[in-house]
């Protein structure tokens, strides 16, 4: 983004170092995200898409422009930051220049070092990451950035020290947590380690002069310990800090945890405890798990968080005991609300939060003080706090490390009392018992914690008269609590029986028992399954009269009213079901099992969740497909084949098709072929008994349960391999009930070649405008004979043939060889000839046909010499000059030449005009004549002819003549 503009450092003077306050807020997120150690400007004229940045003109000059003016601008914007500049430059593959020219150039117009100019003929998407050197070059400025930041803030530290009058700790607390920030981004931790905890000292012997001095001085030491910790509990430490980050934790929150102001709220000391041990046990989850201590609660993260829960459960409290804070938020809310005043005003976020300062209230609050409105915004903000939830979360974390580590009894008794008294808040009259519910549910392996808040429910809906929910309740605890279960069920039975009432439970396993099979546990579409459950049951009551219900993933297969059967703790009660899947699924899944008992005039509905899955396939093929055929395949021949049928089941009616895909007729490769009026590349008939063409509309497959023979036959046009697509539709009758539509895709692979071999070789190479010979072999090397008829070499208008070789017909029997030679002359410049072998040829006493073949790779060379003539531009009138003549033979023989001269009227020629010169083969000779031009002017230099059998070629010059 190059219209980007960074902030520009004032240059640093000792002067303006202020003793008010620490640090700047948004300092640390300004170093990270906002200045750049180090910028690559990236342009983007590779062709791929747009220009990046837009240029005016698509030359090089106008783009060298373009990147002089970003890096001047940068450059300016960067002053006193120590950061450089690299330049990464995408160009088109076309570029004539090559990347060291354009390096080059751009060094010039920008004045930056070689090593910081990257040009790439690539595409804008290529990662730059592809490039080492540039990898390398921005790592190593960065590093050296950081490096010249930290030298900075020495020499003024330095300064402050010895210039500055008075107290300049602030200041001094100030640098050194600079130091230590910058130094980490370095990377380099002991180095941060020891800045960090001068800033820490410093601030931690600095005495406070009233409570927003002392809260600044917090805020920064928890900002500065924080980042100690992060060191300590980081690679390469990790363990071997441990100790020393608990000890420093302890030690932090001992110094600062006490305070007691009469502005202070109370509720604000458990908050601020509340983040300290969160952020401290989500460092210590770095921790392997092998390095928290068995008898040492601080090195576990669980520990933490448990704490963290009861400091928020103990703000919950404030908020929903504490009168004079309920009497507060009631007054304040009022008042705002009556005044129009929004503390949650979208505009306002991240602005200091004191009413005084917001746009739209500084003329109606006259005579509140700052304090007093920050007192205002934090009493309302945690009135709003979701205390219960966060309360509950955390503690949940803390189960989720305990659990992993060592469950100890003593921590369970203490989560145990903790959460079971989350739930109850003073005030309330109804219990919607959601959370209870949620946190049963999330604590599914801490059966002790589970079986005191279900008992806390129990006693709840008890005394708020919700029977359902009481019976849940005793159900959900039966399962957990061995002994009192009979006690609990008859009591739940009993209750039952003497109401009216519908009660829904999601059974536990500790109940009810489901084993669930397939028989096969593997299907095919269209077969049966045979589905079992065996239901054990754990209730030492007899349930009979049950009715089961089973429901699917797919609701068609789910069974409302299955069977009645009874449940008891003797024997398994079994259940068995056929399944018959007809449709297009992949699986089949058994999602729950639904058990309806009856007592009295009530309904107990116990619901037991499953995932027992059955893997439903693709059908089965009912049709077995062979083809009975005997290669080689010939183009111009009949081709017989045989497809073969065996049905596995009744086939009502079907269909075959042949079709050879699109993506295989297309293509510019050449290959033999017979001349034909049709662009079919084959022909297939069905003998039925008399040959029919086949048409898209398909073979029919007669109505059998039996063998089936279908004969085909083939005709090619073309060589080449064929992989042709055999689909088969039919309509299966597997029984009585089940009829049902079916495809299969068999694919049917032919190498068709054509019916003779044949040869062309080149005796001597062939050149541009010269004679040459080819010689054409055609043999066969089947036992069948094959008449031919003529050969001819058909050319395009690039080269000529002698003419067509004809026979009175020519029988070719297994090892005979007919071989023809032709001459050819070559017109025009060629790297090869492109053309056809035509061969006329066919059974005995059958048709004939005309097959092309496409003639092999026949180099071509242009010449058979090199013709190069040195001759100056002007000379002086009467004075001599040397013209200079190079041949060079591009033919592997020697060759006899005879050069000419004609045409010197107007200069006195010194040499041969006729020569007969013999060049032996790839090598160059050099002729020199020498003339004077006696007449001035532009003159007609003598045109100078080289002949080599019939091969001629000819040069003409011209030259000034001065006087």
């Amino acid at each position: 983004e190059f219209s980007h503009e960074f902030e520009v450092r004032r240059e640093a003077r000792v002067e303006r170092q202020s003793s008010e306050g620490f640090l700047k807020l948004g300092w640390t997120t300004k170093r990270k995200k906002f200045i750049p150690a180090v910028a690559l400007l990236v342009f983007d004229w590779s062709g791929a898409r747009f220009d990046s940045p837009p240029v005016s003109s698509p030359d090089w000059k106008s783009k060298e422009r373009t990147i002089f003016s970003y890096v001047r601008k940068f450059r300016e914007e960067f002053r006193n930051r120590f950061v450089k500049i690299a330049v990464l430059v995408y160009i088109s593959h076309n570029e004539e220049a090559t990347v060291e020219e354009r390096t080059n150039s751009v060094k010039k117009a920008t004045d930056l070092e070689s090593k910081a100019i990257f040009v790439v003929k690539s595409r804008i998407d290529d990662s730059p990451q592809s490039l080492p050197k540039l990898k390398k070059y921005l790592w190593d400025s960065a590093l050296a950035h950081y490096r010249d930041e930290i030298e900075r803030i020495k020499k003024l530290k330095s300064k402050v020290q010895k210039e500055l009058m008075g107290n300049t700790k602030t200041i001094e607390v100030r640098l050194d947590f600079k130091q230590g920030y910058l130094n980490e981004l370095r990377q380099e931790k002991d180095s941060a380690l020891n800045c960090y905890k001068k800033a820490y000292s410093g601030l931690v012997k600095t005495s406070p002069v009233n409570l927003a001095h002392y809260e600044e001085i917090r805020t920064v030491a928890d900002w500065t310990i924080y980042r100690i910790w992060c060191i300590h509990l980081s690679a390469p430490y990790l363990v071997t800090k441990l100790k020393e980050a608990v000890t420093l934790f302890k030690s932090h929150i001992a110094k600062y945890r006490n305070l007691k102001h009469k502005d202070v709220l109370l509720f604000e000391r458990w908050k601020w405890l509340t983040d300290q041990f969160v952020r401290f046990g989500r460092l210590l989850e770095s921790v392997p798990r092998n390095a928290y201590e068995v008898n040492n609660l601080w090195t576990q993260p669980g520990f933490y968080y448990m704490t963290a829960s009861n400091f928020v459960y103990r703000r919950m409290e404030i908020t929903t005991h504490d009168e004079d804070f309920i009497k507060s938020v009631s007054n304040w809310q009022e008042f705002i609300k009556n005044a129009g005043f929004r503390v949650k005003d979208p505009d306002y976020v991240g602005k200091s939060k004191t009413l005084v300062s917001h746009p739209l209230q500084s003329e109606m609050i006259e005579g509140i003080s700052t304090n007093d409105q920050v007192k205002i915004i934090k009493t309302i903000e945690e009135a709003d706090f979701q205390h219960l939830q966060v309360s509950v979360d955390l503690a949940l974390s803390a189960a989720r490390f305990y659990q992993l580590t060592i469950p100890m009894p003593r921590v369970v008794d203490q989560l145990n009392y903790f959460l079971v008294g989350l739930y109850s808040k003073k005030g309330e009259t109804q219990m919607s018992f959601s959370l209870e519910e949620e946190l049963i549910q999330r604590m599914s392996n801490w059966k002790g914690i589970s079986a005191n808040i279900l008992d806390r429910m129990i006693q709840d809906s008890s005394i708020l008269g919700n029977t359902s929910k009481n019976l849940e309740s005793k159900v959900q605890m039966a399962a957990l609590n061995q002994e009192k279960r009979k006690e609990l069920l008859e009591n739940t039975f009993q209750t039952l029986n003497e109401e009216f009432l519908q009660v829904q439970v999601e059974c536990p396993r500790e109940l009810l028992t489901p084993h669930i099979s397939y028989s096969p546990q593997k299907i095919h579409k269209y077969e049966q399954s045979t589905l079992e459950v065996k239901i054990q049951s754990f209730i030492p009551v007899v349930m009979e009269n049950v009715r089961i219900a089973l429901m699917f993933s797919d609701n068609s297969f789910n069974l409302e009213h299955h069977e009645l059967i009874t449940l008891n703790s003797e024997h398994p009660a079994v259940i068995r079901q056929e399944l018959l899947v007809k449709h297009e699924i992949s699986e089949l899944e058994l999602k729950q099992i639904i058990l309806n008992y009856e007592v009295g005039a009530s309904c107990l509905t116990l619901e037991i969740n499953t995932s027992a899955k059955l893997k439903v396939l693709p059908p089965l093929p009912k049709l077995n497909l062979s083809f009975s055929q005997k290669p080689p395949v010939f183009f111009a021949e009949n081709y017989p084949i045989t497809v073969e049928l065996s049905p596995n089941a009744e086939i009502l009616e079907g269909k075959l098709f042949i079709y050879r895909e699109e993506a295989q007729e297309t293509g510019n490769v050449k290959r033999a072929s017979i001349d034909r009026a049709t662009l079919n590349q084959y022909v297939i008939y069905h003998l039925d008994p008399q040959p029919v063409e086949y048409t898209e509309s398909g073979i029919t497959i007669p109505h059998t349960d039996s063998e089936v023979s279908i004969p085909l036959q083939f005709y090619f046009f073309e060589e080449g391999l064929y992989t042709l697509k055999v689909k088969l539709k039919y309509t299966v009758k597997e029984s009585k009930d089940i009829t049902y539509e079916s495809e299969q895709d068999h694919s049917l692979e032919l190498e068709v070649k054509p019916p003779f071999q044949s040869h062309i070789k080149c005796p001597k190479p062939l050149h541009t405008n010269s004679p040459g010979l080819l010689k054409v072999s055609v043999w066969t090397l089947r036992s069948q004979q094959i008449v031919v008829h003529a050969i001819e070499l058909s050319s395009k208008e690039d080269w000529e043939s002698s003419g067509e070789a004809c026979y009175s017909p020519q029988t070719l029997s297994e090892g005979d060889i007919l071989s023809e030679v032709f001459q050819i002359w070559v017109k025009q410049t060629k790297d090869q000839l492109s053309g056809d072998l035509v061969v006329k040829w066919s059974r005995k006493e059958g048709e004939v046909s005309v097959c092309r073949l496409p003639l092999p790779y026949i180099p071509v060379k242009s010449s058979p010499i090199d013709l190069e003539v040195v001759a100056p531009s002007q000379v002086h009138h009467k004075s001599l000059f040397s013209v200079f003549l190079y041949i060079k033979n591009n033919t592997e023989e020697k060759q006899e030449l005879t050069i000419k001269l004609s045409n010197s009227n107007g200069f006195l020629l010194g040499g041969l005009e006729n020569l007969r010169l013999e060049v032996s083969e790839e090598v160059q000779e050099q002729v020199e004549y020498r003339l004077i031009g006696i007449e001035a002017g532009i003159q007609q230099l003598p045109d100078i002819s080289v002949q080599s059998g019939e091969f001629q070629k000819t040069w003409k010059g011209r030259v000034l003549v001065l006087p």
